[in-house]
């Protein structure tokens, strides 16, 4: 961990009486510099409000699923955190299941979902 994120997360955390430890930090899309700054971008304007993952992917690295409450940094395209998301729903749902809101949610810059 660089000090930027530890210190992104200390000004948050003491701003808001939070535990000092600092929380997973990531970077969205597919590890790319232009779809990292893409997705963070798509967030701190507020039209990124959710995510997904295979639970698979989870059980085969051995990584708890994210809980309610759950604070994560979002990193950007050059691994700078530009925001903190907090989880306030968590979905298991089958990946063949309804996903018209899932799909709005993730959009990734297209507003015609």
């Amino acid at each position: 961990m660089n000090r930027e994120i530890e210190n992104y997360w200390l000004k948050y955390a003491n701003e808001h009486n939070l535990n000092l430890q600092v929380p997973d930090y990531w970077m969205f899309g597919d590890g790319s510099k232009k779809m990292g700054d893409e997705l963070a971008d798509l967030v701190l304007a507020g039209k990124k409000t959710g995510t997904c993952a295979a639970k698979v992917v989870y059980d085969l690295e051995n990584e708890a699923m994210p809980v309610v409450g759950q604070y994560d940094i979002v990193l950007n395209g050059d691994e700078f955190p530009v925001a903190i998301i907090k989880y306030t729903a968590i979905e298991e749902v089958p990946m063949n299941g309804s996903i018209g809101s899932l799909c709005f949610i993730r959009r990734r810059g297209r507003l015609d979902l």
